[in-house]
């Protein structure tokens, strides 16, 4: 259900009653975080005020869905710019890209995508999780271990397959345990090498629930 249980009119005028002058909007308030930091070091340097708030914190659903509706909703009501009421506001939305070409996504000078899946990609590539790793196993400084970015690769080289097949459910609509939700269930360890027999098993029941022929594997 992608709705807002606030009215977009009650929306309106929370915004209006508010001394900000930027609202931002984001899917979950995971993001809420990340995004923050963003704003506030573009916002302070410009003086500008801001609001940051989730679809769950406006008391909305649909993850992106619900948040494009909201976007829909405000844009019909000329209030994405809105320079009533004695000040100018703007609001802005930042959503994940999934898994939707650039030809798909939404045009509009008030959306930002992420380059990647999603935001947690983001996150993985910029930061430093070779030292969390030290940290984390009590690791000498001495002790060697890939960088950040090669850890990335690393895991997108072993879960490459994996990851073909859960693009093929998502986009086909193929209700499986192929998903980004879980871990790989063809390889036989997190970085180890591909099952043949869980590959073929999984490949298989694609093809049988979506009607799949070899050509859609290729």
């Amino acid at each position: 259900m992608n709705r807002l249980i606030h009215s977009s009119s009650a929306l309106l005028r929370a915004l209006q009653m508010s001394a900000a002058q930027v609202f931002v909007f984001v899917e979950g308030k995971t993001d809420v975080y990340f995004y923050s930091k963003i704003c506030k070091a573009v916002c302070d340097s410009l003086a500008v005020s801001y609001e940051i708030h989730s679809l769950q914190q406006l008391g909305g659903s649909g993850g992106k869905l619900g948040l494009l509706a909201l976007h829909d909703q405000l844009e019909q009501n000329k209030s994405l710019v809105d320079t009533r009421f004695g000040k100018t506001t703007v609001c802005l939305f930042y959503l994940d890209k999934d898994t939707e070409s650039s030809r798909k996504l939404r045009r509009s000078r008030h959306i930002a995508y992420t380059l990647y899946y999603t935001l947690e990609n983001h996150i993985f590539l910029e930061a430093n999780v070779t030292e969390a790793i030290r940290i984390a196993a009590s690791l000498d400084t001495s002790y060697t271990l890939p960088s950040s970015k090669d850890l990335c690769r690393l895991a997108s080289v072993h879960w490459k397959e994996w990851g073909k097949l859960c693009l093929l459910a998502y986009t086909k609509g193929i209700g499986s345990d192929c998903g980004y939700h879980s871990n790989s269930r063809i390889n036989t360890e997190p970085n180890g090498s591909i099952s043949q027999t869980e590959y073929t098993k999984y490949q298989g029941i694609l093809q049988s629930r979506g009607e799949l022929s070899q050509n859609d594997f290729d």
